[in-house]
């Protein structure tokens, strides 16, 4: 304490360097490390709310969309079924047609078959009356 001058100086370090000021220094700063731990663990608890809250609305919005894919994709798999269903008729009719018209057009050909047999037939006795006749003549 000599190298302060004035005499008010020295009161007042004394006064500073008294014990019970110095409690309260470090009762001030507990107080301050005591506050702000606080305040750091609300900020760690608001941060972990942010992401729960975050992650909640993402896991919401990510099932909405997987819900929507999954209405979609049953609302085109009906109109496909349908149209799907629609073409193998079509395509079974279309046989069914094939085979009746395979059937007609062998009908047809026995038909014109033992056509031209009986035309033969005719043309070779008309050929057998028109030898008989330039006989007789």
């Amino acid at each position: 304490m000599a190298d302060f001058e004035s005499p008010t100086l020295q009161i007042l370090v004394c006064i500073f360097h008294t014990e019970p000021v110095q409690k309260r220094i470090r009762d001030f700063k507990g107080d301050i490390t005591r506050f702000f731990l606080a305040k750091r663990k609300q900020f760690e608890k608001d941060i972990h709310a942010s992401f729960r809250i975050l992650n909640a609305n993402l896991h919401s919005i990510f099932k909405a969309q997987q819900k929507s894919r999954q209405e979609l994709q049953a609302m085109h798999s009906q109109m496909f079924e349908s149209l799907h269903q629609g073409w193998l008729d079509d395509v079974e009719s279309s046989r069914e047609q094939e085979d009746h018209l395979a059937l007609i057009t062998g009908k047809q050909m026995k038909i014109l078959q033992k056509a031209i047999g009986d035309h033969e037939t005719t043309i070779g006795n008309a050929k057998d009356l028109r030898d008989t006749f330039l006989k007789v003549w």
